[in-house]
């Protein structure tokens, strides 16, 4: 199933002056007297990176895996790798640590993983990303719901069965 995006305000204002901006920039330098072409053209493509993240943000769970979709970036955890996933409203989670961020809103979850191999990130990071479906509560029932390791708690956080855990 698929879930869009929850998208904030603040992220809403910061995406379109990154749009805007780079549009803006980009026309400049390409009309200038002297022009910078190449330069021009970089950031007019930049501007349509930014509107492919804006609009291109979705999420899904398939029968093995929670698919993200971030733009042209395309992220794949195993169902079965994953360890926690916690609802939170933190904006520090946006904009710091170390985990993988693919949310839209501060309104967010947090996903912690295990690779089977053991490995973390860089060698030392423990492997996590944050999303923000719209449908937070329906995204972690789902999630509970496809695995057989994984289950729902009272708070709405998702987490290992206590027999899976070991």
């Amino acid at each position: 199933m698929k879930y869009p995006a929850k998208k904030d305000s603040g992220t809403a204002v910061m995406f379109t002056l990154l749009v805007v901006a780079s549009f803006g920039f980009g026309i400049f330098f390409i009309a200038m007297p002297d022009p910078t072409v190449v330069g021009g053209i970089i950031l007019v493509l930049t501007g349509f990176l930014w509107l492919w993240f804006w609009f291109g943000t979705t999420y899904e769970i398939t029968s093995s895996h929670v698919i993200i979709r971030c733009g042209p970036i395309r992220w794949r955890i195993k169902i079965d790798e994953i360890v926690e996933a916690v609802p939170t409203s933190s904006v520090r989670l946006m904009l710091g640590g170390s985990h993988g961020r693919f949310a839209l809103s501060a309104d967010a979850i947090m996903i912690k993983y295990r690779k089977k191999n053991g490995r973390k990130w860089l060698g030392f990071i423990k492997p996590a990303v944050l999303i923000s479906p719209r449908d937070k509560t329906g995204f972690l029932q789902a999630l509970a719901e496809g695995s057989t390791s994984l289950e729902q708690s009272d708070d709405g956080s998702v987490q290992l069965r206590p027999e899976k855990a070991g």
